[in-house]
């Protein structure tokens, strides 16, 4: 029965951030193309590094006529608002997981300042556009604030309903911290969707609140597995045929790398 919960906790918050992405959007395109295009961008943050997703449905959403600069402008809003609190949280209750890979995430962040230095003048055109944008945008955040909240208080649902379904005895609070903290550890971790960061991170906290080393492994790779079965799913249920185009595009570049390098 917890398992229906969860399931139905993650259907609500894909709907709560199709809302969300909507509103900011200032409700020029149909809330289904919010949700197509929400549910290709999250299935794709799982399957490659975070962000990937916001740029190739960015891209995606030219094929329908729809400003792809405004599309990736919004994102950038919608996972700021989603995000910060999240992590505010996170640093409150006093994580260290950014310290401990602080040689990591610096890596990253040079190599990423690099990139954009390369393609500099290609970034300056595509600020400027989302620029165009940003004033409309800004506006309409007071509209998606209540979609955000709502997703947020799913988010914890959702975490409720998992730990209850193996019977463990944590307070609310508690709760809250344990999801605030793994959820901080994942998301400023280079690994796609915070692959083994955020994991290894609940797993820790849940140690800490008593739980057994074997359930706690347990419910660290139930969640994983849930959360990216789920959004997987949801991505190709709603938005089969954005992904299939992400797919095509990537192996056509492939096999075009291929015929330079064999050239």
């Amino acid at each position: 029965m917890y398992f229906l919960y969860m399931v139905l906790m993650l259907v609500l918050i894909a709907l709560a951030h199709a809302g969300a992405f909507y509103f900011l959007f200032g409700r020029t395109i149909t809330y289904r193309e919010a949700l197509r295009i929400n549910c290709a961008a999250i299935a794709l943050n799982k399957i490659f590094f975070s962000g990937t997703g916001f740029v190739m449905a960015g891209s995606l959403a030219k094929n329908k006529n729809i400003s792809w600069q405004k599309v990736l402008g919004v994102f950038l809003v919608l996972e700021g608002l989603s995000v910060i609190p999240w992590l505010i949280a996170g640093c409150f209750f006093g994580i260290t997981f950014a310290a401990v890979n602080a040689y990591i995430v610096l890596a990253v962040i040079l190599f990423g300042l690099l990139f954009i230095w390369i393609k500099r003048e290609k970034f300056r055109k595509v600020l400027f556009d989302m620029r165009v944008h940003a004033g409309q945008i800004g506006k309409n955040i007071v509209y998606a604030l209540p979609c955000i909240i709502l997703e947020m208080f799913l988010f914890f649902c959702y975490y409720v309903f998992l730990f209850q379904g193996y019977a463990l005895n944590i307070t609310g609070f508690n709760i809250f911290k344990i999801v605030a903290v793994s959820f901080s550890a994942g998301y400023l971790s280079p690994a796609p969707s915070g692959l083994g960061f955020k994991d290894a991170a609940l797993a820790g906290l849940l140690l800490l609140q008593g739980v057994a080393a074997g359930k706690a492994a347990m419910i660290m790779a139930f969640d994983r597995l849930i959360i990216m079965v789920f959004w997987l799913a949801m991505g190709f249920i709603a938005a089969g045929d954005l992904l299939y185009a992400v797919w095509c595009k990537k192996f056509a570049k492939n096999i075009q790398d291929k015929k330079e390098l064999a050239g």
